[in-house]
């Protein structure tokens, strides 16, 4: 085997993956904010700001009620050999904590009622806990345990974007039921 063509389609799947899972997530966060313009919003907001920013607002308190759920209660490990520090407590507390913001987020969108808010909330943020687990099997795939320092206590570029982009499809769609 020629040693310049080895690995070659590896190469290209990573390539064509990269540019999906960047480009082609990405594309829904554009799409839910064309889609979801027509909605009324408050005085001062725009409908559709205000449901990416609900969706990144559950997605990343997501994070933060799985960081400390897990801190505080977490005793059975969610993956141990994906993502060691999670737990299957913190997803829980996670989750509840997305719900209860996508609630609060309704009173910013006038067509979203509270319950329907509060399923947005739990789904998007199962989904972006999906989404980080999804990282992590990447990362460890490529052998990288840090994909940076760019963000202080966040980690990299990646470490940020990677919950809200695998949200972005499915926030797009919940919403679009949900959000009558």
């Amino acid at each position: 085997v020629n040693k310049q063509s080895e690995q070659a389609i590896v190469h290209m799947a990573g390539t064509v993956l990269a540019m999906l899972y960047l480009g082609g997530l990405a594309w829904f966060i554009i799409a839910l904010r064309v889609k979801h313009s027509q909605y009324p919003a408050p005085e001062g907001f725009h409908g559709s700001t205000m449901t990416i920013l609900m969706m990144l607002l559950v997605v990343k308190f997501t994070d933060i009620g799985a960081y400390f759920g897990g801190r505080a209660l977490g005793r059975h490990k969610l993956i141990p050999w994906l993502s060691p520090g999670k737990t299957w407590e913190g997803l829980i507390c996670g989750v509840l904590t997305a719900g209860v913001v996508g609630a609060v987020c309704a009173a910013w969108i006038l067509n979203l009622h509270w319950y329907r808010a509060l399923a947005f909330g739990v789904v998007i943020g199962a989904v972006g806990q999906a989404g980080d687990l999804f990282e992590s099997m990447m990362k460890r795939d490529a052998d990288v345990k840090d994909s940076g320092k760019m963000i202080p206590g966040f980690g990299g570029i990646l470490d940020v974007i990677d919950s809200p982009l695998l949200a972005a499809p499915f926030a797009y769609v919940v919403f679009s039921l949900f959000a009558r």
